[in-house]
């Protein structure tokens, strides 16, 4: 209510001198704008009561589970897994094959190395002092021999992983936020349609920096299935996420225990994966664009207010599932609360804002202050929050290690010792590391898992790297316990956000992370490729022991896995 003005009264009708009638008016208007402010107060507490009956994510929760997001969860899987057979099977696509090479003493054709070949003979006498001899089960019709990469230098061979990972760390640092102003289904279905052309180079063209390109492109597509499309799609899990989310990390992994049957009981042409990630692609698409249509992100619909297409959206996904009519109107109703609590919230704080610059109650230097606030920079919030600059320096060296030797393993197994086909096979079964680091964080902490998982990585490198001449099956296990440890680790760094960074810096931590980790493995496949197989190795050891280290140096600040 506006504030009377005393300037202009005169001396009032019952004979009050006038200075007592100002005083009983300011008196007035006084008790006046203090009832108002008992009333907006009144509005404020009904609005917030109204608008903690639901949160975003109890919506979600709301939504019946059923045949709809079995199907979509379904999809991403099928879809995500086609870049899988690519970036997983680099130890088979870039294999040096088997070699015979012809002895013009005794003109028989011997084993030998495709150094002799390189160095010694003409490479272009192929079928006259040299063959490649496909009888062997180690030789693979491969990009190798499909791109006459036989006597290529070491580091042209790692770019092939260098350049995926530009295009994944690219794509983690530009597309999320976009995503997050734009919505998350478009960018999901490009991830889609984008990796039909990546694989349609693969099987056209016979051109190693074609297939550079093209890797790139494939390192996007991974960065937009990972970043964005796996959050759209967990979206709409609801209650069932943790266990959808656990299965997906199943399936991703079943791509180690699937190609290595392909390729020693079916084919050793290593095209096959290139087929297997256009097929799946293809299949995806049509069902995407048919049978089950992808509708925008729940989350991203609450925040625009999009409530008009949210409605439609949930409708479709309850009739879809068959939901029975009455849990239908019961979910409709909640929504139509909740779009009405949030209407009455923005209006309040409208007719509030109004009201006080009316009233001249708000300080031109307090609105200032607080546009500044609420427009603070994500670097801000990392110097004003207790030891997060600290800890995401910490943990990245933790995030480091372990993608860095997951990219170097996916190069460098090919040049471990033993059988590259056991090898990959019994470390396929690795994937249980996921299941184990939260068990044993359940006993005791987030950061112990983390720091168990750094320490049996360390003891299964260092006996691989100093041990010689173990039995194959025996090092394939050891090999196991590795990757099994470093299955953990990424599990265990997951969780351990959580307790390291407040839920406002959660996001940017992970992202800020993944970037920094996938930036630093462009290394890695360079790495591999080193003449001096034991420097890979060493440098697994250097990278654990700093893992453990700075594990250990942690400071814990948080407990949010707790509530």
């Amino acid at each position: 209510m506006d504030k009377f003005d005393s300037r202009n009264l005169e001396q009032s009708p019952d004979g009050k001198d006038q200075n007592q009638s100002i005083l009983e008016l300011q008196v007035l208007n006084e008790n006046l704008i203090q009832k108002d402010n008992k009333l907006d107060d009144k509005h404020q507490e009904k609005s917030f009561n109204v608008s903690k009956l639901l949160e975003p994510q109890q919506i979600i929760d709301m939504i019946p589970f059923g045949r709809y997001q079995l199907f979509l969860a379904a999809l991403y899987f099928a879809n995500f897994i086609t870049n899988s057979f690519l970036c997983y099977n680099y130890s088979y696509l870039l294999i040096l094959p088997q070699y015979k090479c012809l002895n013009q003493t005794t003109n028989l054709y011997e084993n030998c190395e495709n150094e002799y070949i390189c160095q010694t003979l003409n490479q272009q006498q192929r079928g006259k002092l040299w063959f490649v001899d496909y009888q062997d089960v180690l030789s693979m019709d491969n990009w190798i021999d499909r791109l006459q990469m036989h006597c290529s230098e070491g580091y042209l061979i790692g770019l092939f992983g260098s350049m995926e990972f530009i295009g994944t760390s690219i794509a983690a640092l530009i597309f999320p936020p976009l995503a997050d102003t734009y919505g998350r289904k478009y960018f999901s279905y490009v991830s889609m349609w984008l990796t039909v052309p990546v694989m349609l180079i693969l099987l056209i063209f016979r051109n190693n920096h074609i297939y550079y390109v093209a890797l790139t492109l494939n390192g996007v597509c991974i960065g937009l299935k990972q970043f964005i499309f796996y959050t759209h799609i967990m979206e709409f899990m609801g209650l069932k996420t943790s266990i959808v989310s656990g299965l997906f990390f199943f399936v991703d992994g079943a791509v180690f225990t699937v190609s290595p049957i392909i390729l020693y009981f079916i084919t050793r042409n290593t095209q096959v994966f290139v087929y297997i990630g256009l097929s799946l692609s293809l299949i995806t698409i049509f069902i995407s664009h048919t049978y089950l249509r992808i509708p925008e992100s729940i989350k991203f619909n609450l925040i625009k207010n999009n409530y008009s297409q949210l409605n439609e959206d949930i409708r479709n996904i309850m009739s879809f599932n068959n939901t029975p009519e009455d849990i239908q109107k019961r979910v409709m109703i909640e929504l139509q609360i909740y779009e009405d609590s949030q209407t009455l919230i923005k209006q309040n704080e409208i007719n509030l804002i109004q009201q006080q610059k009316e009233q001249g109650l708000l300080d031109q230097k307090i609105m200032l202050s607080q546009k500044q606030n609420s427009s603070k920079s994500l670097f801000d919030t990392l110097l004003d929050t207790k030891h997060a600059v600290y800890n995401l320096i910490m943990i990245s060296v933790g995030w480091i290690t372990s993608t860095f030797i997951f990219s170097l393993l996916d190069f460098f197994v090919k040049y471990l010792p033993g059988n590259i086909y056991v090898n990959q096979l019994v470390a396929s079964l690795s994937m249980f590391g996921y299941l184990i680091a939260q068990p044993v964080a359940a006993i005791s902490n987030n950061k112990i898992s983390l720091l168990a998982s750094f320490i049996a990585s360390l003891g299964a490198v260092f006996i691989m790297t100093c041990v010689h001449n173990l039995n194959q099956y025996v090092f394939a296990f050891i090999f196991l316990l590795f990757k099994t440890a470093l299955c953990m680790s990424l599990s265990a760094m997951y969780s351990i956000h959580l307790d390291l960074f407040p839920t406002q810096l959660l996001t940017s931590s992970y992202g800020i992370c993944n970037f920094v980790c996938r930036l630093c493995s462009l290394l890695a496949p360079q790495l591999a490729e080193l003449h001096n197989r034991l420097i890979p190795m060493y440098a697994m050891i250097a990278q654990c022991i700093a893992a453990i280290i700075t594990t250990v140096f942690i400071k814990v600040s948080y407990s949010q896995t707790s509530k």
